[in-house]
């Protein structure tokens, strides 16, 4: 077989499930590719060259992850990456990835150690070029033993993962649990969040502007800022009481209703309504505002019980009232009772000195 036909046989494996062990967790399609698979006659260097026709980049072969979790490729190798990847060898592997080739890295290796920054780097990729050719040589030797292979859809490249340096696992023991971790963090992120979710509607700003007092003239203040022609007089509205404090109180919050009239007019309508008026100006009518429900239910409550104060005190005044007059009613009795009594003294003894008379009277006839 050809290196076409090695790269053919590799391609048609059958992919399953492959976890990959460094970085986020991610489940992809990929295939484990066993070097014993290819028959007991296969020929290495026709392996070595269709594995360098599938996989002909460096960063293509990952051979290591650094302390963060995160995959090396031959390309992005530092020199301590390099020598802390060349010092691991798995168990049932022949060599590490240099394999006969360790010699001459050595010899790299030193004139990495004597060379100045600028000829370091030469150095260090000459190195990364012979950890390459080497990799891919002890794998179609079966010195490396397997590895696995995945597309990389960002890169868009076939991935050579080396096998035994915990890369990737097919063992479904270990994909099953890792399966349903991303499956519940899908469906977390498909969730819509608590804050977006709880969101209250948006309140209106209350206005910290005060509402103005309404203010009303009194008798005093009116007279002295109409004391000109004309002065202020309130005429009573239709349906509205203006006489006791009590009927002012239970209409809750009022507006003045007031006309300002010339003191001719005044005269004239004091006169017809035959009111004795004092004064040119008097307390504006109350007026009920248009207010809530609630407020208005708080001042009848409040209304109601200045009310009750009042009618028990009445009440008291009434009980008072009835026992002076009964007081008065027994002392006129009394008083009565006594004048009887002494007329009727006074006239007991005329009578008795009227009798005798009578007896004379008889004896002269």
């Amino acid at each position: 077989m050809d290196s076409t036909d090695y790269a053919a046989t590799i391609s048609a494996m059958e992919t399953r499930p492959m976890a990959l062990l460094f970085g986020p967790e991610c489940i992809v399609a990929g295939k484990r590719v066993t070097i014993s698979s290819m028959g007991p006659n296969y020929d290495r260097v026709n392996l070595a060259e269709a594995m360098r026709s599938l996989f002909p980049s460096m960063v293509q072969i990952i051979v290591w992850k650094n302390a963060q979790n995160e995959p090396i490729s031959i390309e992005n190798l530092t020199f301590p990456e390099i020598e802390a990847a060349i010092q691991f060898r798995a168990r049932g592997e022949a060599s590490n990835v240099f394999g006969d080739q360790q010699e001459e890295y050595n010899n790299l290796k030193a004139q990495f150690d004597s060379a100045d920054e600028v000829e370091k780097q030469g150095v260090l990729q000459a190195i990364k070029e012979l950890m390459y050719t080497a990799t891919l040589n002890n794998l179609a030797a079966n010195a490396l033993k397997s590895f696995g292979t995945y597309y990389h859809e960002e890169f868009q490249l076939n991935m050579c993962l080396l096998d035994y340096r915990q890369l990737f696992s097919m063992d479904q023991s270990k994909i099953g649990p890792i399966q349903n971790r991303i499956n519940r963090a899908l469906a977390r992120a498909s969730l819509p969040s608590t804050q977006e979710g709880l969101k209250l509607p948006a309140k209106s700003p209350r206005s910290s502007k005060k509402k103005p007092k309404k203010k009303v003239l009194s008798s005093s203040s009116s007279e002295d800022s109409d004391s000109g022609s004309s002065s202020t007089i309130s005429y009573p509205v239709e349906g509205k009481h203006t006489t006791t404090d009590e009927e002012c109180q239970s209409d809750g919050n009022a507006t003045p209703v007031v006309f300002k009239v010339s003191q001719q007019e005044s005269q004239q309508s004091l006169e017809d309504n035959g009111a004795n008026l004092k004064g040119n100006s008097y307390s504006a009518i109350p007026k009920k505002s248009k207010k809530s429900k609630t407020s208005n239910k708080g001042r009848k409550q409040r209304v109601s019980s200045k009310s009750g104060t009042k009618s028990k005190s009445k009440k008291a005044k009434s009980k008072k009232d009835k026992q002076n007059k009964r007081k008065k009613a027994r002392k006129s009795l009394k008083k009565q009772a006594y004048e009887t009594s002494s007329e009727s003294d006074q006239e007991s003894p005329s009578e008795s000195e009227s009798e005798p008379e009578d007896d004379n009277s008889d004896q002269v006839l």
